[in-house]
């Protein structure tokens, strides 16, 4: 699929983080500790490695629990980290430079991930991409930059509720669209200083505001890194496409 919106590069980007990730059907050997060493000497862009082991209930109504292993390879400096467990690879980064370096790395996971055992079956693909607004100047005229549909409480006033002093604290948006076959979830958050509304989003200390875009294709298929990196591709494009929907030419003027 080609992207019909002409690509704006935003050389200044306020993007907190980047990630994409493939969900697959179990796969242990990816976790075993000769999985993890084959992992490491596949990935050597990514050095630093750790091995966590979590344990994760079992259900809500008792204290059974079973362990599960993430693999993690990152940079020296944890600007990029991949993560690997027994059914997901995903990819992040805090210095995202462009979608070819993006796909580009995924391709490098995936083509590790087949060196050590190919899953028999990729159960979904996603690209995220999310971008925060706080410079308090650029909050001020959000309204602005942004679709109001995504800022609808942004005018409200003291008047409004009969108050005198009235300042908006949080504020959340969501809408789940389906575009050929591929699921596009997109959320707009406004947030007080310090507050985690996903714990993988690093938070900032100021009040701000999110746009988080996460499309994926849910369709089982199997392992290909070819075709999962077209995928990839295709979904980074409904990302944009979403994106470009989202802010105004003021915005794109703001962070070019």
């Amino acid at each position: 699929m080609e992207s019909t919106i002409p690509e704006v590069p935003l050389q200044h980007a306020p993007l907190a983080m980047v990630l994409s990730q493939v969900r697959f059907s179990y796969t242990p050997e990816l976790v075993t500790v000769h999985g993890e060493q084959a992992l490491h000497e596949a990935l050597p862009q990514y050095p630093v490695r750790h091995r966590e082991n979590i344990a994760v209930p079992v259900s809500d109504s008792g204290p059974a629990s079973h362990t599960v292993t993430n693999c993690r390879f990152s940079t020296v400096d944890n600007t990029w980290s991949v993560t690997v467990a027994a059914d997901f690879v995903a990819i992040a980064t805090l210095a995202y430079r462009s979608r070819s370096d993006l796909l580009n790395r995924l391709r490098g996971c995936l083509l590790a991930v087949e060196s050590v055992m190919a899953p028999a079956r990729v159960d979904r693909i996603g690209v995220r991409y999310v971008d925060r607004v706080e410079d308090p100047q650029d909050l001020a005229v959000l309204d602005e930059m942004v679709r109001p549909s995504l800022i609808g409480w942004s005018n409200i006033s003291g008047e409004d509720f009969g108050a005198q002093e009235l300042s908006l604290r949080e504020e959340s948006t969501q809408a789940l669209i389906s575009a050929d076959g591929d699921q596009i979830i997109v959320r707009s958050f406004r947030l007080p200083a310090g507050a985690v509304y996903d714990p993988t989003i690093p938070h900032s200390e100021q009040p701000s505001w999110i746009l988080d875009i996460d499309a994926g294709d849910l369709r089982p298929t199997t392992f290909s890194t070819p075709a999962l990196c077209d995928s990839a591709s295709r979904l980074a494009d409904r990302c944009y496409s979403a994106f470009r929907w989202a802010v105004t030419d003021k915005f794109l003027e703001r962070y070019e």
